[in-house]
């Protein structure tokens, strides 16, 4: 009953309770904890349960300084669990959980991901290799590290960054040994696998900018549009999508790619009689 809860939570997203359903608003995670040492009374879970769970991380040991600073907080009369208080709201981890999804994912680098879990299901002291659900979390994985960094676009050091936290937890060994775990040969393909060169991974937004091709040459790939009901306004979008599977991305919506939205919407004008109003 436990796993089965766990996996009604992380695939369903919705728990139930004496046979009511209550579905969860987002953002929601789902937390487990792992105990390396103390095992009496635990049970592992099952090989696709644990191909769920987007990351493992390991907190280990803290520092002598860190460890300082927490008996300091924690020798006070104030409890510091009494002093926390929210960085920032539900909408905002919504709202940058959507500009996640708008990272570039070059072709390299989802080659470079797909040799990558391929190498670890023919590694022979691995029992189990990572899944396709794996490379689809590392992607995303690297996604929100180049976010972090500034980026609109993954690089190989996204992927290496997010590797262990990522594949590590999905791989078995074959036999059982203290001294070798599935992170130190992900660590040796890591460093056999040959990574993508950098300007083969950046989004077509920097190759564009180096070249600087027209607006007018740059229309000219788009596939012919068609909105519904003659209301460009409302379909937009449509436009944005086209260009973003181009690859042309900005990080200043009005800048580049918002000259790009608006000569494609003068060409759409241009070809089917309309007035700047779309009437």
């Amino acid at each position: 009953k436990p796993q089965s809860a766990l996996l009604e939570v992380m695939e369903g997203h919705q728990v139930t309770v004496d046979g009511v359903t209550y579905p969860l608003s987002r953002p929601f995670m789902v937390l487990a904890t792992q105990n390396p040492v103390d095992f009496v009374g635990t049970y592992p879970l099952p090989e696709a349960q644990m191909d769920r769970f987007f990351m493992r991380i390991s907190i280990g040991y803290p520092t002598v300084e860190q460890e300082m600073d927490v008996l300091e907080r924690y020798s006070g009369v104030v409890k510091p669990m009494a002093t926390i208080e929210p960085v920032c709201t539900a909408q905002d981890i919504i709202a940058l959980q959507e500009m996640v999804k708008q990272v570039y994912c070059s072709p390299e680098v989802r080659m470079y991901v797909a040799t990558l879990v391929a190498a670890t299901r023919q590694e022979p002291a691995l029992a189990l290799g990572a899944s396709t659900r794996a490379a689809i979390a590392l992607i995303h994985g690297a996604q929100a590290c180049a976010l972090l960094a500034g980026r609109d676009y993954i690089i190989p050091e996204d992927v290496q960054h997010m590797a262990l936290p990522v594949l590590a937890h999905r791989m078995i060994l074959r036999g059982t040994s203290y001294q070798v775990t599935a992170a130190d040969f992900l660590r040796e393909l890591l460093g056999s696998v040959p990574a993508p060169t950098e300007a083969k991974t950046e989004s077509n937004t920097e190759s564009t900018e180096a070249t600087s091709p027209s607006t007018e040459e740059i229309v000219e790939q788009l596939p012919p549009l068609t909105f519904a009901n003659g209301d460009y306004h409302d379909d937009i979008y449509k436009i944005q999508s086209q260009l973003a599977n181009l690859g042309y991305f900005n990080d200043d919506a009005t800048g580049y790619f918002g000259e790009l939205t608006e000569a494609a919407v003068t060409e759409f004008q241009t070809q089917n009689g309309l007035d700047a109003t779309g009437e």
